[in-house]
């Protein structure tokens, strides 16, 4: 019960634990985390043979997570046969098998490699705490999600094309969210007070929970 009782600091906590194995977080939750991810293959990467991908393992089996994850990162592909997640972070192809195998693509270099894996692995972790705190996510939710167009995308923000996320013009953004590249938060104008309704029925569409 004490999971329950404190759900509210959980979040708090992760964030301020991240970067350390004796967290509190960690005490309360005991084994239930990845605790490390090992970088077990590092070869060329297919596209780009100045860059690199790498085959890694975590120390727990992932098959309650890979739901959660599904849900929550935007235009993800999850197959329940197979037991495998794969979604576009940071322009790196993530994919996270149920036995704990993680595969990452384009990386520069061993050190990058480290770094992304390591914020896979809080997102990881992130997702278990959220079954802890809140069950898995039920099958009609899971089959409820369904991909979001650059189009779809498009209709909801400003159309203002004002360059402050980064790209040149709206649909430009609105074609790496829906690819997994750029998140809608980096949009300032989508959080106006004006914008608000459709800033949540995008992120909704996007990420039917939060975790």
């Amino acid at each position: 019960m004490l999971i329950y009782q404190y759900v509210g600091k959980i979040e708090e906590m992760m964030l301020m634990h991240r970067k350390s194995d004796k967290s509190l977080l960690s005490l309360l939750i005991g084994n239930k985390l990845v605790r490390n991810v090992k970088i077990n293959e590092i070869l060329p990467c297919i596209s780009d043979k100045e860059r690199i991908r790498v085959v890694c393992q975590v120390d727990r089996e992932l098959t309650d997570v890979l739901p959660v994850l599904y849900l929550y990162i935007p235009n993800a592909t999850y197959n329940e046969r197979t037991g495998a997640l794969t979604f576009m972070y940071k322009q790196h192809m993530i994919t996270i098998f149920k036995s704990g195998k993680i595969t990452g693509t384009y990386m520069r270099d061993r050190k990058e490699a480290e770094q992304i894996m390591m914020e896979v692995k809080d997102l990881i972790n992130r997702a278990i705490v959220y079954v802890m705190t809140h069950g898995p996510p039920s099958k009609d939710l899971i089959a409820s999600k369904k991909p979001v167009s650059a189009l779809t995308v498009q209709k909801h923000l400003p159309g203002t094309n004002c360059g402050k996320c980064g790209e040149k013009t709206c649909y430009a953004f609105a074609v790496k969210v829906s690819t997994g590249e750029k998140d809608i938060d980096e949009c300032p104008e989508l959080k106006l007070p004006e914008n608000l309704e459709k800033y949540h029925e995008l992120r909704k569409l996007l990420r039917p929970i939060v975790i």
